[in-house]
């Protein structure tokens, strides 16, 4: 029986005000979050991280493949705008700021893509890895994140001994859980600049053994991080990982850059995260936790994934080829050459064009 006109005119009415007022409360959430992160944080590693600019966006011109321009990166702040094409003042990173991508995918309900640097100049120095992941981003539609600033560690606890590192990787730990304070952002991918994807599956998702967004779909998990086996234990690494925006997801990483540690930054620190969040699910027994923290090495110590396997409260995993295994680490420094160019995906593109909100970075699967 077909419904009258009236009805259906009304029902779709009904259905365009909803959509609207979901769009407004997502906007007003957006607005109190950066907000939020403007004000900082008053307890733990977010209150030794202070104020967080994540209204800030970013445009690229790749300036490779071309003899008339360099490579250019302009990042509009709370503070201003900023040019950059190589050099930039260390004062620049001291305040912490998170941006968009402006010519890449706008948050739409899809995972993003973070990567994290304590400088610019450290950016420039892996340039064409980085590009790489702005192309790989702009294939799948992904809205891809940059950190650029330090994350110091409020050092909590005994575990941890103060540290410096002249390229903190847990500035991504750090941005990766204030990405996903973003209420249009339901999960995270982060990984280092030095890693890339090379060949066809750059461009064509299609092309990839594995795709990232597989494990995302899956649902299978909330935190992921790759490992290798060690005499029936698993030596994590965070290289890479994935995390969704669930509390047990977020409460790990918090308990990760509370109790991060300096000389044995990511086994240890990683490792008693896991522990910990799994205690506080009541999944684990707070005696493994314990010995964990003491670094008690022992091959009798179960794998993480036996252990978590029926950990409902914190679905935690991890494997060699688990976490964006597509992502690589390249045995050259530099990209240069046509041949290069093409297995990082960056031939055939405009590399005198600045991309932005006015010109976005469009990619097909041919190169």
């Amino acid at each position: 029986m077909a419904l009258p006109r009236s009805l259906l005119h009304r029902t779709s009415s009904l259905r365009v005000l909803l959509a609207l007022a979901t769009l407004v409360a997502a906007d007003d959430r957006e607005a109190a979050w950066i907000a939020a992160e403007k004000a900082g944080g008053k307890t733990g590693w977010r209150a030794a991280l202070g104020s967080v600019d994540v209204s800030c966006t970013f445009d690229a011109r790749f300036g490779i493949d071309t003899k008339t321009t360099t490579p250019a990166l302009v990042l509009q702040t709370s503070d201003g705008r900023f040019a950059f094409t190589g050099e930039a003042s260390v004062e620049f990173a001291k305040k912490p700021r998170l941006c968009r991508f402006a010519g890449g995918a706008a948050p739409d309900g899809k995972p993003a893509l973070v990567l994290a640097a304590v400088t610019v100049k450290r950016i420039f120095a892996s340039w064409p890895k980085f590009l790489n992941a702005l192309v790989y981003a702009a294939a799948r539609k992904l809205p891809i994140y940059l950190w650029v600033g330090d994350a110091p560690a409020p050092h909590l606890g005994d575990i941890c001994k103060e540290a410096k590192h002249d390229d903190d990787p847990h500035t991504k730990i750090a941005a990766t859980a204030v990405l996903l304070g973003h209420p249009r952002i339901p999960a995270v991918f982060a990984r280092d600049l030095d890693l890339v994807v090379e060949g066809r599956a750059v461009r064509d998702p299609m092309a990839a053994t594995h795709d990232a967004l597989g494990l995302h779909d899956e649902n299978r998990v909330d935190v992921a991080v790759p490992c290798t086996a060690h005499g029936g234990r698993h030596r994590l690494r965070a290289t890479k990982l994935y995390v969704r925006d669930v509390p047990d997801a977020r409460n790990f990483l918090d308990l990760w850059l509370d109790h991060r540690c300096g000389a044995e930054r990511w086994y240890h620190p990683l490792r008693d995260a896991a522990y910990r969040a799994g205690v506080e699910g009541g999944c684990l027994k707070s005696e493994g936790a314990r010995a964990v923290a003491n670094r008690t090495l022992t091959t009798k110590q179960p794998a993480l994934n036996y252990l978590f396997r029926r950990c409902s409260a914190f679905r935690f995993g991890c494997g060699h080829h688990f976490v964006m295994p597509e992502f690589h680490v390249r045995a050259q420094d530099e990209a240069s050459g046509a041949s290069d160019l093409e297995r990082l995906g960056l031939a055939g593109l405009d590399h005198g064009r600045m991309f932005s909100a006015s010109w976005p970075l469009v990619v097909g699967g041919e190169m």
